[in-house]
């Protein structure tokens, strides 16, 4: 799918700030969501981490989605907000510089 225009949603199906809509690009789950400045991103629903699913639902209102295994959070524009016990997962001082670990 790569280099060509792939209908996902209609943007009336994410009308409001930090609504989501769910879908796939071939096999790839994808969240769209719109963020609190109504912008539309579209990003793997996966988490960076180990790759579980974020967000089970077709569609809701979230602004910010929580890895089930590891609990990374995430904001709907796919930035890493936080991780759980980063003092005790022996993370090193460059994790997630320039926004490594957030969604694509």
């Amino acid at each position: 799918f790569e280099g060509n225009w792939v209908y996902l949603a209609h943007e009336s199906q994410i009308p409001n700030n930090n609504d989501f809509y769910t879908t796939y690009i071939g096999r790839q789950p994808i969240i769209i969501a719109r963020n609190r400045q109504g912008e539309l991103n579209a990003m793997i629903n996966a988490c960076s981490h180990r790759g579980a699913q974020l967000c089970r639902n077709k569609k809701g209102n979230k602004a910010t989605y929580t890895c089930p295994f590891h609990g990374w959070t995430f904001n709907n524009s796919g930035k890493l907000l936080k991780v759980k016990d980063p003092a005790d997962a022996g993370y090193s001082d460059c994790f997630n510089k320039d926004g490594s670990h957030d969604l694509k």
